[in-house]
């Protein structure tokens, strides 16, 4: 698939790529919601393809610029599911990055009983003494 950010410019790239996990809400995703960019578009760390290949607005990192970089190449979300639409991927963006674990794993999670779901105490006296 190359570099999401070269290609979003009509660059072909598949050097020195690395996983960038997108971020919500300062967090990292899941391992499901991740692209490829280059060590450039990723670190910073230019090479000298970078430099032949791409006008100096171009070389912008994820890590050094966000805003700057979002503003040419995209969110990292409109990135993330052009490149599902070209995998041919049905990959739904997450309503909340707090997904239960086995959500996330696509396993049920077991039947609560209705003990599970006795109120807490509100105050102090209610609460049982240590």
């Amino acid at each position: 698939m190359g570099c999401c950010a070269c290609r979003a410019i009509g660059k072909t790239n598949h050097r020195e790529l690395e996983l960038h996990h997108l971020l919500l809400g300062g967090k990292r995703m899941s391992h499901l919601h991740t692209m490829f960019l280059c060590r450039g578009h990723h670190q910073g760390h230019w090479s000298p393809w970078h430099f032949s290949h791409l006008e100096s607005r171009y070389r912008i990192s994820i890590n050094h610029g966000r805003k700057s970089f979002c503003k040419i190449f995209g969110s990292e979300r409109e990135l993330w599911e052009q490149l599902q639409a070209r995998l041919g991927e049905d990959c739904p963006w997450p309503q909340t990055k707090i997904l239960p674990r086995r959500v996330k794993l696509g396993v049920q999670s077991p039947v609560l009983k209705e003990e599970d779901y006795r109120e807490q105490p509100t105050s102090a006296e209610e609460r049982e003494p240590f």
